[in-house]
C-alpha cells in the first residue's frame, strides 16, 4: 500500500500506525504517480479540505484503474464497496 498526504506530520503518524507501508508527501491535485499505477485509489475525509476536489478526484482516477472517494460523515466506512469507474 502507498499512502500520500499534504502534511508531514500526518505521514509520520501513519509510518507509526503502520510501518510496512510506504508513506509520502503529495499533493493529491498533483498526484507524483503515472497514470493507472495503483489497482485502486482510496480518498477518505480529505476531499472537503482540498482547493479543487473537482482537480482531486480527476487525479485519483488518472492514478488507479478505480477510484474510490469517502466523505466525511457516520457512514464513510460503508462507502468503500463504492467504486467510481
Amino acid at each position: 500500500m502507498t499512502g500520500c498526504d499534504y502534511s508531514e506530520a500526518m505521514l509520520a503518524e501513519a509510518r507509526r500506525l503502520d510501518p510496512q507501508s510506504t508513506y509520502v508527501l503529495q499533493d493529491a491535485l498533483a498526484l507524483g504517480f503515472a497514470s493507472k499505477t495503483f489497482d485502486m485509489a482510496i480518498c477518505i475525509n480529505a476531499i472537503n479540505h482540498m482547493a479543487s476536489y473537482r482537480e482531486a478526484v480527476a487525479e485519483l482516477c488518472r492514478v488507479a484503474r478505480r477510484a474510490v472517494l469517502g466523505v466525511p460523515n457516520r457512514h464513510s466506512l460503508l462507502a468503500l464497496h463504492y467504486v467510481v469507474r
